[in-house]
């Protein structure tokens, strides 16, 4: 497996995001899929090939190299109950990585809710848009490469076993780190939707906002 540990401060410069926008005490966590489940969305049946953890200044990608490899789930075992034991973990639409989670390690682990809004449509790039959108951040925009192809990172994986070519490994990494970055900032940002938009207790969007 190939491990990775990035400085935010090198983010935040070449984004131009403020580094507190990114910084979090709580850990966030992203998982890529190598496997195709998009015909029932069975998450037990979900294989990664790729992890990611942004926690305080740094992030930290865990990427499978082959199938097979019996290292791999162990040392993300092993980097999860690290990063646990120092903060709360986050993920947008959590019951993925939790089911995951939960299927594939013997250690079990709380993945909190991210998504500060729910309801049709508020993908986590919807969010981010919307942060964008009404500069509440501001830096280079984020667009996220896969968006509306859910299963793009199971298409790479897919490519790379039988092109051996690394780029579409580098693309899987690129877009958990993407996905790592515009989580951190909304998840600094999340108070802002319960001031601007009408919610219920659980965050679901009732009608009109207030805005």
């Amino acid at each position: 497996m190939l491990k990775f540990v990035y400085e935010l401060d090198n983010f935040a410069k070449t984004l131009n995001y403020p580094i507190e926008q990114l910084f979090t005490i709580d850990a966030i966590v992203d998982v890529e899929l190598l496997n195709d489940i998009s015909g029932g969305w069975q998450y037990t049946e979900a294989k990664i090939c790729c992890v990611g953890v942004i926690h305080k200044g740094l992030i930290t990608i865990m990427l499978l190299e082959y199938e097979g490899d019996k290292k791999f789930l162990p040392i993300v075992q092993e980097e999860l109950m690290r990063f646990a034991s120092e903060a709360r973990l986050f993920s947008f639409n959590a019951g993925m990585e939790q089911a995951i989670f939960d299927n594939l390690f013997d250690k079990i682990f709380k993945i909190e809710e991210l998504a500060p809004i729910h309801g049709k449509g508020w993908s986590m790039q919807r969010c981010y848009d919307t942060l964008m959108d009404n500069k509440v951040i501001s830096g280079v925009h984020l667009k996220d490469t896969f968006e509306g192809k859910p299963m793009a990172s199971a298409i790479h994986w897919q490519r790379f076993k039988e092109t051996e070519e690394e780029e579409h490994l580098w693309k899987i990494s690129h877009h958990c780190v993407e996905n790592l970055l515009r989580q951190a900032l909304i998840h600094h940002n999340r108070d802002w939707f319960g001031k601007n938009f009408k919610l219920d207790a659980k965050g679901w969007e009732r009608g009109e906002t207030k805005r």
